[in-house]
């Protein structure tokens, strides 16, 4: 289905308050941000060679009211001092240093809200919908729109062969709406779990889990989600992401998906911590099947070069077990997509496109929203429940849900299912952009999911 038969929403620019820049900033999903509200706590990463048994039998000899909290697949302990012992008292002890590789404390995370968030709806231009659309339920129009879907389906070809059942699809991000009529009956409610302090409901509060859900349920719609909550409204422990991603694996989940992501520092010693905990959690996934999605962020920078001038780190998407995801619109690289050698595969994330000095949301991916959260969109003929939004972060759910479909078919037809030769399949069905063979912008090219299923027939 070709473009014109999309909506048509313009939205007016005010060209001295924003630009290309600002909103590319306030588009970062990916960005992780930490404040020092834990004076007496530390976390820290055992010695490979050592037990946590050990290590505890040491430390309550020495500091008998130490509370102790173990992640212990990655041995990642959460250290909560009493007020008399000081952190670095702690530390180098002659006793208990010996037993630590990297220590520091796990940063805060944050997911921004969308860009339009930042736009007077004052300021909007209304919106133009052809009769035809304008006879369409909410759900009718969800798959009209569905610009990206067509693009890396062949036109719903591939939905056809496979829908992702009998998958199981993790998402470590900030919840969902279970209410929201387009996700009832594809969460497995029983699993999903939050990791939010004294919030056990995995209700969505910010709207970038249930967009990436949504994404999923367009392109694997019969795969069964489990949700793992880590951000509340605004912000999150990294600490609850690494958990939720080793529970993900334990239980029992082919694909975890993580649109989200920081930059750490390996010379910083404290930031060391933070990039070995999540290679270490990688390392499990793969160890035990799992393959994990990342997206490549939203900074529009050079990742090779960000690491070889600062020795900054993009995580997870910069380990090398993850399958990293840039974003593209009309075949060539999102104008904020990360890129670099990490770059796996690439699919439609939508991108920040001005027309005669005004915004248009037809390049950006009309999404799901909370449903009792306002989209603000209402005087435009967006229905509650929607929004429009653009990112890496919608780039990577499409690959998720690739693999999903892949791994689907396999099983369906009692094929060799190895993670491994999962990927080849994707690779070889991918269409190559940029230059020949795979690339920093593209990786191995953007995803075709009904040339890598006809690979199997």
């Amino acid at each position: 289905m070709g473009k014109k038969m999309r909506l048509i929403l313009v939205i007016l620019l005010c060209t001295l308050v924003m630009g290309n820049e600002v909103l590319a900033n306030n588009i970062d999903e990916n960005n992780f941000t930490y404040e020092d509200n834990r004076a007496n706590e530390i976390d820290l990463l055992l010695g490979e060679k050592y037990s946590f048994k050990d290590f505890e039998h040491v430390v309550k000899k020495l500091y008998p009211e130490v509370t102790l909290n173990l992640i212990d697949e990655i041995k990642l302990i959460h250290v909560e001092l009493p007020a008399y012992v000081g952190i670095e008292d702690f530390i180098y002890n002659d006793d208990i240093e010996p037993f630590i590789e990297a220590h520091g404390k796990l940063p805060e995370l944050s997911v921004p809200q969308s860009p339009l968030a930042n736009i007077d709806i004052d300021k909007l231009a209304g919106t133009r919908i052809d009769q035809r659309q304008k006879r369409l339920s909410n759900e009718e129009l969800f798959d009209t729109l569905a610009w990206h879907v067509d693009e890396i389906t062949n036109n719903r070809k591939s939905l056809d062969i496979s829908k992702g059942e009998g998958t199981q699809i993790a998402i470590i991000d900030s919840g969902v709406d279970i209410n929201h009529p387009f996700l009832k009956d594809r969460i497995n409610i029983e699993k999903s779990q939050s990791y939010v302090t004294e919030d056990s409901s995995i209700n969505d509060c910010n709207g970038h889990g249930t967009e990436v859900a949504g994404i999923i349920g367009q392109i694997a719609p019969e795969a069964e989600m489990t949700i793992y909550r880590v951000i509340d409204a605004e912000t999150g422990e990294s600490e609850w992401t690494i958990e939720a991603l080793i529970q993900a694996v334990n239980d029992g989940n082919h694909i975890i998906n993580m649109s989200l992501g920081t930059y750490k520092c390996e010379d910083i010693e404290s930031e060391l911590l933070t990039i070995e905990a999540f290679e270490r959690a990688i390392e499990y996934a793969d160890t035990k099947g799992s393959l994990v999605v990342a997206s490549a962020g939203n900074k529009a920078i050079d990742l090779d070069q960000y690491y070889e001038t600062e020795h900054i780190k993009h995580l997870p998407g910069g380990i090398d077990k993850a399958i990293t995801v840039s974003a593209i619109n009309e075949d060539s690289i999102a104008s904020y997509s990360n890129y670099g050698s990490n770059i796996d595969f690439c699919a439609p994330g939508g991108d920040i496109v001005y027309v005669e000095g005004l915004l248009d949301l037809n390049q950006w991916i009309y999404c799901l929203y909370p449903t009792n959260m306002d989209n603000g969109l209402s005087s435009l003929g967006v229905p509650q429940g929607y929004t429009f939004n653009c990112g890496t972060s919608l780039a990577a759910p499409a690959v998720t849900a690739c693999f999903a479909d892949i791994l689907s078919y396999q099983l369906k037809n009692e094929q060799d299912v190895d993670k491994n030769s999962m990927v080849e399949i994707i690779i070889d069905g991918a269409r190559d952009l940029g230059v020949t063979g795979r690339d920093v912008y593209y990786g191995y090219g953007v995803i075709d999911i009904y040339a890598a299923l006809t690979s199997l027939q």
